[in-house]
């Protein structure tokens, strides 16, 4: 996906917090494609032949194309995949739908600022399933209290390894799923100095010259 969808313009994500984020534990569980080891799994929980799933996506490009490679990857394994498409609108409406059956669906989250919570706390603490936000409705007591503890603490190293605890609780347990971390392209003119990008993505102009 990174190669041939993204022009190698993101990285592979091995944490729900991209890499850029303080506090992301590139160390928490991560997965390697095992055909044989997928086929065991699936026989194990009752469906040795496999099973037919739908995945959910809106009418983007590259997540459509994404979509295409996982079907492709699910069918080596024998799970059928449907690929569904939404305009962005209704497909905002179809995930938070608390009554919706959701099958699987691709979905992105941007992180404003540099802090682990603004992912953990709305993805996946229970107490945001009525907000809409957690919305595969998740629930784990231990990365609950984790995450409560992490948000009363001013100390900052001990709030990045509540954070990293998290983040291996969500690894082993999976509610989501994260691919990649795709990255910002800008383009400008070799006479332009001084642009500077935080790894939020903003810009800052103040030193920004024209020669």
């Amino acid at each position: 996906m990174v190669d041939s969808i993204y022009n190698g313009s993101a990285t592979v994500a091995t944490s729900p917090i991209p890499k850029i984020t303080t506090g992301h534990n590139e160390n928490s569980n991560p997965y390697e494609q095992n055909i044989e080891k997928a086929k065991e799994l699936l026989a194990e929980a009752g469906y040795p032949n496999g099973f037919d799933i739908v995945l959910n996506v809106n009418e983007d490009n590259q997540r459509v194309d994404t979509a295409v490679v996982i079907q492709d990857n699910l069918k080596a394994i024998g799970i059928n995949v449907q690929i569904k498409t939404y305009q962005w609108a209704s497909y905002v409406a179809f995930v938070e739908n608390p009554s919706q059956e959701k099958g699987m669906f691709l979905m992105a989250w941007n992180i404003a600022n540099d802090d682990p919570d603004e992912l953990l706390y709305p993805l996946y603490h229970s107490s945001q399933i009525d907000a809409h936000t957690n919305v595969v409705f998740y629930k784990n007591e231990d990365f609950d209290s984790l995450i409560s503890k992490a948000r009363e603490t001013i100390d900052k190293e001990k709030r990045i390894d509540l954070y990293k605890k998290a983040q291996d609780i969500i690894q082993e347990d999976l509610p989501h799923y994260a691919i990649l971390y795709p990255m910002q392209n800008f383009a400008y003119k070799k006479n332009i100095k001084g642009i500077e990008v935080n790894k939020r993505g903003y810009f800052n102009f103040q030193n920004t010259i024209v020669e």
